[in-house]
């Protein structure tokens, strides 16, 4: 540790210490023990932006045509690198994108057997090297390998995976991306984006439900070819309203999406459930007209809650309940270490 650092801190702390032991006036041990708090901060503060310095982000995110493109045109739909077209896990988050894949040690356990469909068609029942800190679809290579891994084209569609990018060293011909399926939206710099023509909406309204027990039920249920994604949810608990098959529900329009906030409006001609394709995950909070409601889990990883008739604004945000008390907790530990040292004798 750097010795002008130490003496500086002890210069400071040592005669602070023996004027509030000294001090009579309780007002006068206050300053002192607030100027000790903000001097403790800035310090560290310093040594932290000493030892820690952080580069700017357009070092590590450069811009580019194709994320530029994403930014500009992708809105809060998903995308998915095929073969060459690839981009690693960890970059959409660095560039305000949207990716169904991601690395992150602490990736839900759900969320991560919902990808692993896209290998096996089961979920995986181990944890191992591949899975530990990446949550990815199956990967793909080749002319025909996009089309003849049906698993992988259903999590797509499940994931809200409107572009496919594609690369020209991926050799790509109308066997990859059949105009029935896909059109070509954009090309730049050797990129070709692929908008997909049958994609599950970010967020939809259906009055069509199906109960599901078991993992193994979801494995059969979510790859079912007659299995509709955006007409019908699948959930493990059933909501207060009969189920309305094949029924005129209305619209949602999202207002806002932020990390930690969404806000949404509904028109619904008969009660419905709004089904958003982001994952179910402790700690979310739904409103609808400022009226708390419940979370569903829905289609095994995703999210689901109830709305009645009518127009309505539903917010949904995070506010964990661990996050909660280590603020109460932070806060109670400052509040009784200021009383300690002005009222200890």
């Amino acid at each position: 540790m750097n010795l002008k650092n130490i003496l500086l801190t002890l210069g400071l702390t040592l005669p602070l210490a023996l004027f509030i032991r000294l001090a009579k006036s309780n007002r006068l041990k206050l300053v002192c023990i607030v100027f000790i708090i903000v001097i403790t901060l800035g310090e560290r503060l310093y040594i932290f932006n000493k030892f820690n310095p952080f580069s700017p982000k357009e070092f590590f995110y450069p811009p580019t045509t194709l994320i530029t493109w994403l930014k500009q045109n992708g809105g809060i739909d998903r995308f998915w690198g095929y073969g060459y077209g690839t981009i690693s896990s960890n970059v959409a988050s660095g560039v305000s994108l949207y990716d169904m894949q991601g690395y992150d040690p602490l990736y839900p356990k759900r969320y991560g057997e919902f990808v692993g469909l896209s290998k096996e068609r089961t979920f995986p029942q181990t944890f191992t090297d591949t899975n530990r800190s990446n949550a990815e679809l199956a990967p793909g290579f080749g002319e025909k390998d996009l089309m003849e891994n049906t698993n992988r084209l259903r999590l797509l569609s499940l994931g809200g995976v409107k572009y496919i990018l594609d690369r020209v060293e991926n050799g790509s011909t109308e066997n990859t991306f059949p105009a029935s399926l896909f059109k070509n939206t954009a090309s730049m710099n050797g990129w070709k984006i692929m908008e997909s023509k049958h994609v599950t909406p970010r967020a939809f309204l259906t009055s069509e439900y199906k109960i599901i027990k078991t993992p193994k039920d979801y494995e059969i249920a979510l790859m079912d070819k007659t299995f509709l994604p955006e007409k019908t949810v699948l959930l493990e608990t059933a909501p207060d309203f009969a189920n309305m098959p094949a029924s005129s529900t209305g619209t949602v329009q999202i207002k806002t999406y932020q990390p930690n906030k969404i806000v949404m409006e509904t028109n619904t001609t008969i009660p419905a459930m709004l089904v958003l394709t982001d994952t179910y995950y402790p700690g979310w909070t739904a409103l609808v007209d400022n009226t708390p409601t419940p979370i569903f889990r829905a289609d095994y990883t995703y999210r689901a809650l109830k709305v009645p008739t009518g127009i309505h604004t539903v917010v949904l945000y995070f506010n964990p309940l661990s996050v909660r008390i280590g603020l109460i907790l932070t806060i109670s530990s400052i509040l009784i270490l200021l009383v300690f040292l002005i009222f200890y004798p």
